[in-house]
Order: structure tokens, then sequence, then C-alpha cells
């Protein structure tokens, strides 16, 4: 019918089932292979050859490469070197030699053993690189870098090196041990001060150590340029073989300018501040609040003074002025704001000291991309790349050149709108990066997502329950032994808010035990009534001049499947509950601002202040509740809830004492301790705040408060919903 033969048709049946059996013999015969070669090369070592490089895998470094476990680490042949075939070798004569003896000596399995402990005795040092790719030239010189120059440009297979750094466990034991400021500061007259000017715990000794900053002693002329001014700090007695830590500023508002106190205060407390310098950006509010909290700030003006944008400033701030001061040898740490520290920086140090051949230490990065279209929201997932926003970089001419590329790669771009988008220039560094690896013998390597993750990546591995913060997220983070958090993608007042629930936010003004605070229950039934209540707390808070602590939102366990639970219980992050507009001038802190106070700002004598509950009665209004508040002035932390009935009241294990106490649990735990109580029964005792609506129908200066919250603050968008957009970077709250 088709014009096809019935013998030929026969013939082609048996053709197709020969190569059927073919590739199933061929596969049977393969998976057969496979472990008789691992029995006869034996299980103790697999080699792996690389391009410029021989390096030994024990079988535990494999785990440990695939993540599972850190406790073997690999070890390099530094006299075995491998290059591409039809190009000149970068080694010398000697260690070709060497490298012919050993193709000649075949090493048994049974030899293997003491070979390897023989080699490990000689070598005791740490090494804290997991691949020896960057090592296997011992003595790093101009002649070798030159040889090196020419046989990497030759090589025309990608180069997949593992350049992520592995700290060993013992090191870090002792890594989130804490040292309070009263345990370490001898002046004691200097804390009793500070408690009679009602100065917050601590402070008194950051703004000692602040004014004693080298930048207050520079000349007018090593103040003239950056560049001048970090070789000056860089000669400094303190900084010493340690690197300027270097960030960029302009102050749009109060919560960047926190970002500006997290960065100086975590250099007092893990006592770097001396090498610490923060650049402003074209921003004389900047340096007047610099001046005023004697903050070590460097006023960098666009020259020549022109319309660019801010961030086409930092971009030239970063690609043109930081290499000259790479050229005078000053190495640089340079961090984003939204970044914070858990540790030490010093265990950073301590890599970047012990391996001077590596150029660079940067943060992993990876991007992933949601297919909203499929089941299940498949998931694709790059290769590592570097994160600049965290870019441990050393003064040399390797260095120099890469923000040389950078530079030039960016002054080329002819869209102005697109010189203007945030992180054009990592961008251009990144690309530079590649560049010099194989071009000039430039050499990265990797703090890993374990030790320093970026928190849109955190949250989508581990799962959104980890944005309530407290000590839930400090322990999954202590457990992976991460030393600091970038909160990438978290925009606007969640960027901040994404540095305290990680513990990473440092800062003695900020945590102050004379600050007063108000704060309620919340629950959630729907959003116009979740709307209501909290544009109530806010203007309460306001009216009041109060701190407003926005605690994290309780729903439904048994009708809210979107989100995992904590403790049994649904709640979602406080910080993304409400959208609050500029005008809206309402200080919000996070759920775990007490516990993290007792954690690291409180002594005995400057005490964490306890709860003071505060019942309003059915039916009250917010001006009624409002002139409470204003008769407690001296109570410095007050939590609102509804007073229960007398029915409640009258059994014995639900007196108001024991109500205090439970309502005290809540108010101190780090998330929110809601009890065993099932949310119904919560429910059905929980009253809401009255509405706005009155206040803003009455005369006075309430209604023109009232009106500026009803307009300015609104509902983030998803609560309680499952993750939007097609990657980890979007408004958390719009």
């Amino acid at each position: 019918m088709f014009g096809i033969r019935k013998g030929n048709r026969k013939k082609r049946i048996k053709e197709f089932r020969i190569r059927c059996f073919q590739l199933v013999a061929g596969a049977l015969i393969i998976s057969i292979s496979i472990p008789i070669t691992y029995f006869i090369v034996g299980p103790d070592i697999i080699r792996l050859y690389e391009i410029g490089t021989s390096v030994r895998f024990s079988k535990g470094s494999i785990k440990s490469t695939l993540g599972s476990t850190t406790e073997n680490k690999i070890k390099y042949n530094e006299d075995s070197v491998i290059a591409p075939k039809g190009t000149p070798s970068p080694v010398s004569e000697q260690s070709v030699a060497k490298q012919i003896e050993k193709k000649e000596t075949k090493v048994t399995r049974d030899d293997y053993p003491a070979k390897k402990k023989k080699k490990k005795a000689e070598k005791e040092e740490p090494l804290y690189l997991r691949s020896g790719v960057y090592n296997f030239q011992p003595k790093w010189g101009f002649d070798d870098t030159e040889k090196y120059i020419q046989v990497v440009p030759n090589i025309k297979i990608p180069i997949k090196w593992d350049r992520r750094i592995i700290f060993p466990e013992e090191m870090l034991q002792n890594m989130y041990k804490e040292v309070k400021v009263a345990e370490s500061e001898p002046e004691i007259d200097v804390i009793q001060t500070s408690q009679q000017d009602n100065i917050p715990y601590g402070l008194v000794h950051a703004n000692v150590v602040l004014q004693s900053h080298p930048i207050f002693t520079a000349t007018s002329s090593q103040l003239q340029h950056l560049d001048t001014l970090m070789e000056y700090l860089s000669r400094s007695q303190h900084c010493k073989d340690t690197p300027i830590f270097l960030t960029m500023a302009t102050i749009g508002n109060d919560l960047y300018w926190q970002l500006v106190e997290n960065f100086v205060y975590t250099m007092v407390k893990y006592q770097l501040s001396d090498c610490a310098l923060i650049v402003c950006v074209s921003d004389e509010k900047c340096m007047k609040k610099c001046g005023d909290f004697h903050f070590p700030c460097f006023n960098y003006l666009s020259e020549p003074a022109t319309s660019l944008s801010v961030m086409e400033q930092i971009a030239i701030l970063k690609l043109q002025h930081i290499p000259k001061a790479l050229l005078h040898g000053v190495d640089v740490f340079m961090l984003d704001l939204d970044v914070g520290f858990l540790a030490d920086p010093a265990y950073m140090l301590k890599v970047y000291r012990e391996t001077p051949i590596v150029d660079i230490f940067v943060q992993e990065d990876f991007i992933y991309l949601m297919n909203r279209t499929k089941a299940g929201w498949k998931t694709w997932y790059t290769e590592p790349l570097p994160n600049i926003g965290m870019f441990l970089c050393r003064g040399n001419n390797r260095t120099a050149k890469v923000f040389e590329l950078a530079l030039q790669s960016y002054l080329s771009l002819q869209d102005q709108e697109e010189k203007a988008k945030p992180g054009i220039d990592q961008k251009k560094v990144l690309s530079a990066i590649q560049v010099g690896r194989g071009t000039f013998a430039l050499k990265f390597a990797y703090f890993t997502t374990d030790t320093a993750p970026l928190m849109d990546k955190f949250i989508k591995q581990h799962g959104n329950v980890y944005e309530l913060g407290g000590e839930l997220m400090l322990r999954a983070l202590q457990d992976q032994r991460a030393m600091a958090m970038h909160t990438t993608c978290y925009e606007k007042s969640t960027k901040v808010m994404g540095l305290k629930a990680s513990s990473v936010f440092w800062n003695p003004r900020y945590y102050d035990p004379l600050r007063r605070t108000l704060t309620k229950q919340l629950l959630f039934t729907t959003d116009a009534a979740l709307q209501r209540e909290v544009q109530a707390l806010i203007w309460l808070a306001l009216a009041t001049q109060r701190s407003l602590i926005l605690p994290n939102l309780l729903g439904d366990e048994s009708s809210i499947r979107t989100i995992a639970q904590y403790n049994n219980r649904t709640l979602w992050p406080g910080f993304r509950i409400a959208s609050v507009a500029n005008d809206v001038k309402v200080s919000i802190l996070e759920p775990a601002y007490y516990w993290r106070m007792s954690q690291h700002y409180s002594s005995p004598s400057h005490p964490v202040p306890a709860p003071d509950v505060v019942y309003f009665a059915k039916g009250e209004s917010l001006e009624r509740i409002k002139e409470t508040l204003m008769r407690l002035q001296d109570v410095t932390r007050i939590v609102l809830h509804p007073k229960p009935s007398r029915n409640r009241l009258r059994k014995a294990e639900n007196n108001l004492e024991e109500l205090n106490l439970q309502i005290a649990s809540w108010a101190d735990d780090s998330i929110g301790d809601f009890g065993s109580e099932p949310f119904d029964t919560l429910l059905s005792r929980y009253r809401p705040l009255p509405s706005l609506d009155k206040v803003q129908s009455s005369e006075g200066g309430d209604s023109q408060l009232a009106k500026t919250v009803l307009t300015g603050v609104r509902n983030c968008y998803g609560i309680f919903g499952p993750p939007r957009g097609n990657s980890t970077c979007f408004q958390i709250c719009e």
C-alpha cells in the first residue's frame, strides 16, 4: 500500500531488533565494567586529571566535593603539571624529570598508603582550598606567571575547577562564642556614665573606639584622594596584613542609614574598625551624619561634576578609583551594605593570609529560574558564579587589570539607561575575572554558599519559614557554619529586615533597652481585617511616639497549606505584612528585637525590660486606648491585649496572672510562642483593634495622622501565599 514490499519490511524489523540488542548489551557491559575497574584500581584512590594540574582525590574527598563531608581534604601534587597537548610546558626541566620518574615507577596498591602517610607528615600546615589547582606552582614568580600565560590561552576545553574554600571543623569550634562589651571593657566608669546619661549599652565603648580611627589624624593631602587615603589606612598599625573593609553609601532614608550603622558597628564589634572606610557617594547628608556619629567616611564627588546617576557614579568609583589603590599594594575587602557578619571576619582573613597565591576571594552565587507553566514549577540552576557584593581582593597588577578591563567595557556602553542599571558594574567585573583567569593567570576562590549564603537562595532552598528569623534562622545558619549573610533581592525596608531576621545586624544604638515600644498579637482572618488592624497599630505607635514591633502573623494551620509550619504553627514573617509609604514615619522593629537584645546587648546594669500587658475592653475606641498609653509614658515595653471575659477569669487555671505569663512568654520568644492551644480556640478569644475610620472622621491632629496612615499603609501582596515570580529576585512586599 505504501510502496514497501513484504520482504523489505521483515528485513527492517530484524535490523531494528539487532540494534536494540546491541544497545542493551552495550549498556550491560558498561554497568559491569565500572565496578570491576573500581575494584581493580582500588576503592582508596581515583586519579582525576585536569588541564594544567594533577590532583589525587580520596574517596572521602569526593564526598567532600559533593558536599556530604569535609573530613578528608584533597592534597595536591606540587611537582605534577600536565600541559595541553602541543603547548609549551610551564614547568622546569626538574619537574618534568620527576614526572617521568613517577611514570616509570609503578605504585602498587600496597605501596600507596605508606607514600600517602609520608606525604602527609611532610606537609602539616592547614589547607583550606578544596582543590590544589592554585598551588601547583609552589613558588609562584614572574617567570612562572609568564609561562602560565603562554599555556592557558591555548586551552580550548572549558576549565571547571572547584574553587570552593573549605574551613576545617576544628577551626570553627568557638566561632560563635559571644564576648560582650561588659566582659572585655575595663573602663567600668564609662559604662556607669552611659547608664546615667541614658546612652544605650555598648554605645559609649563604640564611640570611644571610633573617635580613635586613623582617618581623624590624616593630613589634608591624604584625605584628598580615595586611593591615597586607603594606602594611608593600610599602613597604619592595626591594619598590618589586614585588608581595608570598604563600602559605598547614599542615604535615601533612615533604613539605609541603618545599613551604614550595621557596617560600622560590626567592624567595632570584631575590632576591625580602624581598617574600615565608608565612601559617601555625592551625598552631603551622608557626610553630615558620619560627622555626627564619628564614622570613618570619605566624601566622593564625581569629577568633573556631571549629571551622572548614583549608580553610574558608584560604577566609576569602583572601576576607576579602586584599582589605583590596588596598584599601591592595598588589599581591599569590598562589601555591599546588605552584607552582615554572623561570625568574626578573621576566619575569612585566615585563608586570605595563608594562601597568598589566590588573588581574589569572592562570594559564590548561582542563578535559578522557575517555569510556572510546568507542574511543580520546574527549576533550572546555573553553574556557580562570583558575586562581588563580598569581594576580598589583593592589591597587585593582576587584580588592577581586572578593574581596568571592566572599566573599558563599562565605558563602551552606548545606552545610558543600561549604564544606570544596578549591577552592571558587577557584571563587567565578572566578565573581566573570566578573561583574567584565562589570559593573565588570575586566580580566585569561592566563599561557598554555606560560608556566605545569599538570603534569597537560602530561603528558596530551605523554605520561607526561616524568614520568621530569631532562634530558628540562627540555628540553621550556625548548623551550616555560616560566617556572613547577603540579603540579595530583598529590597527597600525588607533589606535591613532580612539582616535582622538573620541575626547579622549589630547596632548598640538600635538595640536600646530604654526604647519605648508597642506590640500586639496578630491573628489572620482576612486581608481586609489584617490591614485595618495593622493601620490601627501604626497609628497608635505614631500617636504615642513609640516604636512598633510588628510580630509574626499567626494563621489557621488546618486550612493554610502553602507554607511550612514551625512547631505545628502556621506563621508568616512580620516584615512581610505591611507596605509602608515613606511619609509614614513609623519605626518598625523585628519580632526578635528583645531576644537579640538579651543575647548581645544586655548586662546586670542594663537589663532587658519585662513586658507590661495593657488590656483594652470590647468596644473601646482607639482614642481611649491612646489616652491609656499616654498615661504610661514611663513604661518602656507595652503589649496590647484584649481584656478577657469574666467567664475565662473565673477559671483558676486561667486567672489574670496566668494570662500575663502566657503573653509575656509570647513577647519574649524570638518568633512568637502561642502555646499549644489550636487556632480556633485562640481565635474565639481574639479581638482586633478598632478601625481608624472613626478617628479619620473626627477633628484635630489625630484625624490628619489617621488619613496619612490610611493612605500610606497597605498589606503586602501574597500573605500566606506561595513564592511568586520567575526567579528569587522580586519585590518581597510588592
